[in-house]
C-alpha cells in the first residue's frame, strides 16, 4: 500500500479542475476517495474517512478571494476579488475605505499573515487612528481568537451549496448569494 503523502479535507476553486480530471480519469477506487473527500470537506458524514486518502495537485484556474469586515452583531463588509490575489495594498486600501465610512470608534481585528502587517498597512495606521480606527494584532498562529474564521468555515463547509462547485462561475454566484444574505439568512449564535 502506497503511502499518502498529503490528506485533502478541503478542496478550494484552484484544486477543482484536478479533483474534476481526477474523477474523468482516476479508476473507480480513486474516484470513490476523491468524492468521500469532497463529501467530507462539504461537512457530509462518510464512514471510515478517516482512512482515505488521496492526493490533488494544485491546478491553474481562476480564484475568488474575499476579503470582509464582520462583528458579532452581523455588520459584514465583504470585498470579493476575481482573478487576483490579495496583497498589502488591497488590504490597505480596503481599511482606509472602511476608516471613512465609520461613524464610531471602531477595532479591527486581524491575524499577523503578511498582507495584514505590510508596509502599506503599517505606513496608514495612525492616519487611520485619527479617524478612529484601530488595528489590533492577534498573538501568531492563532486563528480561533478570530470570529471572521469562523465564518469562513460556515460558507465553505455549510452555507455554500455542493453544487456550487460545478465550475467558477456558479461557485461565484452562490458564493455571492452567500455573503449577500450574512445577517439576515445567514447567521452565527455567537452566545455559545
Amino acid at each position: 500500500m502506497k503511502t499518502p503523502t498529503k490528506f485533502v479535507n478541503k478542496l478550494g476553486a484552484e484544486q477543482r479542475e484536478a479533483f474534476r480530471q481526477l474523477m474523468k480519469t482516476g479508476n473507480e477506487q480513486a474516484r470513490r476517495r476523491a468524492h468521500a473527500v469532497l463529501l467530507n470537506a462539504r461537512g457530509y458524514s462518510v464512514d471510515q474517512i478517516a482512512d482515505i486518502y488521496i492526493e490533488i495537485p494544485a491546478a491553474t484556474s481562476d480564484r475568488i478571494n474575499v476579503l470582509a469586515f464582520f462583528n458579532t452583531e452581523h455588520d459584514f463588509h465583504p470585498f470579493v476579488f476575481e482573478k487576483i490575489s490579495i496583497d498589502s495594498e488591497i488590504v490597505a486600501t480596503c481599511l482606509d475605505y472602511l476608516s471613512l465610512r465609520i461613524t464610531k470608534l471602531t477595532v479591527v481585528v486581524i491575524d499577523q499573515a503578511s498582507i495584514h502587517i505590510g508596509e502599506e498597512v503599517e505606513s496608514r495606521r495612525e492616519e487611520w487612528e485619527e479617524r478612529g480606527l484601530y488595528i489590533y494584532l492577534l498573538p501568531a498562529y492563532s486563528p480561533e481568537l478570530n470570529l471572521i474564521e469562523i465564518l469562513w468555515r460556515m460558507i465553505k463547509y455549510h452555507w455554500l451549496p455542493l453544487n456550487a462547485y460545478g465550475s467558477f462561475k456558479s461557485l461565484l454566484r452562490a458564493l455571492i448569494g452567500v455573503l449577500k444574505g450574512i445577517g439576515s439568512k445567514y447567521q452565527i449564535d455567537f452566545a455559545h
